[in-house]
């Protein structure tokens, strides 16, 4: 008699551990696959910015801007001559 009940304390028990595991392992899945899925949306919605509006985002200078540029300390882009930024590199490269 004893002995069942100590079974049915045990069964009991592991149910609930069963039940807890289950919850984290997938809650932990969940919200990678979450954040997955957002970086991976990220890099279809973007901004892109010009180096005034990076300069407001900042709060730095033009001029500190176009340092930043010259020494590869800031992430952009050049087409005909003119500069470019993705808010999204941006965003990882100072935030992150």
């Amino acid at each position: 008699m004893q002995q069942k009940k100590i079974d049915e304390l045990s069964n009991y028990k592991l149910k609930k551990l069963a039940e807890y595991l289950s919850e984290e392992i997938f809650g932990k899945f969940d919200k990678t696959m979450e954040d997955r899925f957002n970086a991976h949306l990220r890099h279809y919605v973007d901004e892109i910015l010009t180096t005034k509006q990076v300069c407001e985002m900042l709060g730095k200078s033009k001029s500190v801007i176009d340092q930043m540029c010259k020494r590869g300390k800031i992430p952009f882009h050049k087409k005909d001559g003119l500069r470019y930024f993705s808010k999204n590199e941006l965003i990882d490269y100072f935030f992150k």
